[in-house]
């Protein structure tokens, strides 16, 4: 069951939040892999939370779906250097976290609707 995992990942003595590790804000991701998950996209229609994201690879060898987000970050203009600057600060060295979305390539070209 997902949430028994969920709730052992957390109560874990090595866990930043057992261990009370954190002397302010900081992003903790907690991840559990299902051998029997079912199709995640069919799972992730069926969940009330927003937002829903949805990733995979083009030979879907790696698929995530998820609900929530830690952190947001946007920009109404190019994806410039204060942009990478900005997703490089809130990942920090925690190698596994992600940031899903896009960007547009031209913001000059107006968006098909």
């Amino acid at each position: 069951d997902a949430r028994k995992l969920l709730e052992a990942a957390l109560t874990a003595p090595e866990s930043p939040v057992a261990a009370g590790s954190s002397s302010g804000p900081c992003l903790l991701r907690i991840e559990v892999e299902l051998a029997d998950a079912g199709d995640p996209m069919h799972w992730l229609t069926h969940q009330a939370a927003y937002p829903r994201v949805y990733f995979a690879d083009g030979d879907k060898d790696v698929v995530v779906a998820g609900v929530g987000a830690a952190a947001m970050v946007r920009s109404d203009g190019a994806v410039d250097g204060a942009v990478w600057q900005q997703l490089g600060a809130v990942l920090g060295d925690t190698a596994r976290a992600r940031f899903y979305g896009g960007a547009r390539f031209d913001s000059h070209v107006h968006a098909a609707l």
